[in-house]
């Protein structure tokens, strides 16, 4: 028997957790979604392998993006994301495709993203919102509403 409900992947940092769990909690009830802490690295094995492997799992990705790290750029220090959030961002646009990978950030915050992911439109929240539940509502909404359009992927 296969899943009527699709799949989708959440990534973040450490420190975005707590927005990738409320990601999560958000599409409770028309997808099933997995944060990346749970079951996706298995023990005795690399961090590439496991994610290698999640990559077919899913129908949908979403990463979250927050400037955690500092950069120095051409003399110029830039705030920017995880290089491993990206990595992992990158990973699954190459299985899945752009269409059904997402990132959301939040709104106000300007940082140094790659210059290959210049036109891909994030999604926002405000993270100065008392209730990051709510605060993801409306991105997490707008995702939604595109991944309900594309529906589960065709594997063959």
């Amino acid at each position: 028997m296969t899943s009527q409900k699709p799949s989708v992947f959440i990534g973040s940092s450490v420190e975005g957790l707590q927005i990738a769990n409320s990601i999560q909690l958000n599409l409770q009830h028309n997808y099933y979604s997995t944060v990346w802490t749970q079951g996706i690295f298995e023990p005795s094995s690399t961090t590439l392998d496991d994610l290698i492997k999640a990559l077919d799992q899913f129908d949908f990705a979403i990463f979250v993006f927050n400037p955690e790290d500092v950069l120095n750029m051409r003399e110029e220090l830039k705030e920017t994301v995880r290089d491993n959030v990206i990595f992992e961002m990158g990973l699954f646009i190459g299985r899945i495709g752009k269409e059904r990978t997402y990132f959301i950030t939040p709104q106000g915050k300007n940082f140094h993203l790659p210059t290959d992911l210049i036109g891909f439109n994030p999604a926002k929240y405000d993270a100065e919102h008392p209730n990051i539940e709510a605060a993801v509502g409306a991105a997490t909404t707008q995702i939604k509403t595109k991944m309900d359009r594309l529906g589960k992927r065709k594997t063959g």
